[in-house]
C-alpha cells in the first residue's frame, strides 16, 4: 500500500536511514550496533521520525520488529537515499584514485587537433601514468573498433542514438555549426548563386548530408565535382577557386585562410560531435573516463563565450 505523506515534510534522511537499520537488522539494538550508537538515540531518532511523519512507523506490540505500511513506505525513500550516497562515494574513490594504465584514443582530424591533443596534454601533468595512444580514425570504423577493442574511446560527428550498438554508450560534448565556403574570388553573396557552381564534398557522412539538407532547403540539386576526406584538403580547394564546400565552424577556425569566405546560409544546423567508449559493470574504468572528462571539459571551454 502506498502512502502520501503531508507535503512539505522536513523528513531528515539520517532518521530514515536508522529506520532502514532498524528494518535489516532485526530491531534497535542491531541498527545501534551497525550505526555505532546507542540503542537510546537510535528511538530517539525513530520517534523523531515518527513525529515529523505524523504516522506510527514501527508496531512495538509485536515480540519481534514489525514496521507499519507507513514505515515501509518510508523504507523506499531510505534505499533511495542509500543508492544515492553509495554512487557518490564510489564516484569519489574512482576520481581519487591513482589513474594509471593505456588508453587508446581514435579520432578524426580536426577533432584531435582541437578537443583530443589539449585534452592529452592536460592529462599528462594530471595523471603522469596514465599514457594516452591516439589514432585517427574514420567515424565508421569507431563502434567496431570499440567493440573489438582495439579502442577505448572514440570521437564521431553524429549522434548514433538508436543505432548505438549494444555495449557501448555515447556522450555528446559539443554542437559544432556547418558553415558554407565559397572562394574569396567568386563573386557570390548567397546561396541562390550556387546552384550552378561546382562543389567539394566528401563521401557519406554528416558533410555530405549537411549538403544535401542545405541542397534542399534551397532547392537545388548541387553539383558535386571533387570528393575529399578530410577539411584541410577541402578548405585548400576552395581557396583554389575549385568550388563551395559545407564545413564544420571547428574546422575553418583551425585550418582558415584567407582565400575562402562565408556565406550566411539557413538549414544547415551543427554537427554534434559525440565521444563513444564501452558500457559495463566494470567500464568506462577509471583510467577511461579520465580521458573522457578531460575532452569534455576542452569541449565545454571551447562552447563558452
Amino acid at each position: 500500500m502506498k502512502l502520501c505523506f503531508t507535503m512539505g515534510m522536513d523528513l531528515d534522511p539520517r532518521r530514515l536511514l536508522t529506520l532502514q537499520a532498524v528494518a535489516r537488522h532485526g530491531g534497535v539494538s542491531g541498527a545501534a550496533v551497525v550505526l555505532r550508537i546507542s540503542p537510546s538515540a537510535v528511538s530517539q531518532q525513530l520517534h523523531a521520525l515518527e513525529r515529523t511523519a505524523g504516522v506510527v512507523l514501527l508496531d512495538r506490540s509485536a515480540r519481534t520488529v514489525q514496521l507499519t505500511p507507513a514505515g515501509l513506505s518510508l523504507l523506499e525513500a531510505a534505499a533511495l537515499i542509500e543508492d544515492a550516497l553509495d554512487g557518490a562515494s564510489a564516484e569519489l574513490g574512482r576520481r581519487q584514485a591513482d589513474v594509471a594504465g593505456q588508453v587508446v584514443v581514435g579520432s578524426f582530424q580536426s577533432a584531435i587537433i582541437a578537443l583530443v591533443s589539449p585534452a592529452v596534454e592536460a592529462l599528462r601533468e594530471q595523471h603522469p601514468r596514465l599514457e594516452v595512444q591516439v589514432r585517427e580514425v574514420v567515424d565508421s570504423q569507431i563502434a567496431r573498433m570499440l567493440r573489438s577493442g582495439e579502442l577505448d574511446v572514440g570521437t564521431v560527428e553524429v549522434r548514433l542514438g538508436a543505432a548505438l550498438p549494444r555495449g557501448l554508450a555515447e556522450l555528446a560534448v559539443i554542437d559544432d555549426p556547418w558553415r558554407v565556403i565559397v572562394p574569396s574570388t567568386w563573386a557570390v553573396s548567397q546561396i541562390a548563386q550556387l546552384r550552378q557552381r561546382p562543389w567539394i564534398s566528401t563521401f557519406d557522412d554528416a558533410r555530405a548530408d549537411a549538403l544535401e539538407q542545405l541542397a534542399a532547403e534551397h532547392r537545388f540539386t548541387p553539383i558535386i565535382a571533387h570528393q575529399c576526406v578530410e577539411y584541410p584538403s577541402v578548405i585548400a580547394l576552395v581557396g583554389a577557386g575549385a568550388g563551395a564546400a559545407v564545413v564544420p565552424s571547428l574546422a575553418l577556425h583551425l585550418f582558415e585562410t584567407p582565400r575562402v569566405k562565408r556565406l550566411r546560409a539557413s538549414g544547415l544546423g551543427v554537427r554534434t560531435v559525440t565521444v563513444l567508449h564501452r558500457s559495463s559493470r566494470k567500464e568506462p574504468t577509471a583510467a577511461v573516463q579520465a580521458v573522457i572528462d578531460a575532452i569534455v571539459h576542452v569541449a565545454a571551454m571551447l562552447s563558452s563565450p
